[in-house]
């Protein structure tokens, strides 16, 4: 059996940003030291954001503080509301502009606040600098309900503070040069044609380019596909820092 080997960065389509949600009057939860002794949803285990919210907060010293509880998404709402969980960790997307269903769930069915780490946390959480992961934009309340809006602003006055990383499909080193540009090419430059198929690639369609840019710069020691890298040197938007990645024998 071959091992698993890393992808190169490939076609980016959304963000995704880690966000702490607790009921609106939970005075006793202004910030992620307060996490201590509650009981906590990790998120799933084995994606990607549980093992960035683990990884970060075993860094800070705070996991093994949390009373760890798993269940399935859909249950998160119920769970918080009941009071099964004080905390949940989920993520909003495009910096909050989306949401997805079991996150709009928890938003519809409780009042309920969102928790930004202090300002000593940010800096703990941001001198990690993970490849590919991005830290400090601030979130757009747009996908949430008024009601729940008021409250996550009232809890945080300078707004909440996002950390998280960019989604998209990445190819490996099997890949023909070719055939990844082609591919990008046709995803990039026909953007508005797939605005239409759902929320997400709307977004995606609003700048393509510059959502790129953004997101091979959040990790630019990860190397990037020759035919995405063929396709962004045509265009002027190559960065000298930036890593080319190299295809495997007998693949051009």
């Amino acid at each position: 059996m071959s091992l698993p080997r890393n992808p190169y960065q490939g076609i980016y389509y959304a963000s995704f940003e880690i966000i702490a949600i607790t009921k609106a009057n939970r005075d006793d939860i202004k910030s992620y030291k307060d996490f201590a002794g509650k009981k906590l949803f990790p998120m799933l285990a084995s994606t990607g954001w549980h093992d960035l919210f683990r990884l970060t907060s075993e860094k800070m010293g705070m996991y093994k503080k949390f009373k760890v509880r798993f269940f399935d998404l859909m249950q998160a709402a119920d769970a918080l509301k009941i009071g099964n969980v004080d905390v949940v960790i989920g993520y909003s997307t495009n910096l909050g502009k989306l949401s997805v269903s079991w996150i709009k769930n928890i938003d519809s069915l409780v009042d309920m606040k969102i928790v930004s780490p202090s300002l000593s946390e940010q800096k703990e959480i941001s001198a990690l600098k993970y490849p590919g992961v991005f830290y400090g934009e601030k979130m757009s309340y747009a996908a949430m309900t008024k009601d729940n809006a008021a409250f996550t602003k009232k809890a945080n006055p300078k707004g909440v503070w996002l950390w998280g990383s960019y989604q998209g499909w990445h190819p490996g080193a099997d890949m023909p040069t070719e055939v990844m540009y082609q591919m990008y090419k046709a995803w990039l430059e026909h953007a508005g044609d797939i605005a239409n198929i759902n929320a997400f690639l709307k977004y995606y369609a609003s700048d393509p380019i510059g959502l790129q840019v953004k997101a091979i710069s959040s990790a630019p020691t990860i190397p990037v596909h020759p035919g995405v890298a063929k396709y962004l040197k045509e265009k002027g938007l190559w960065k000298n820092q930036w890593v080319v990645g190299k295809l495997d024998a007998g693949v051009k």
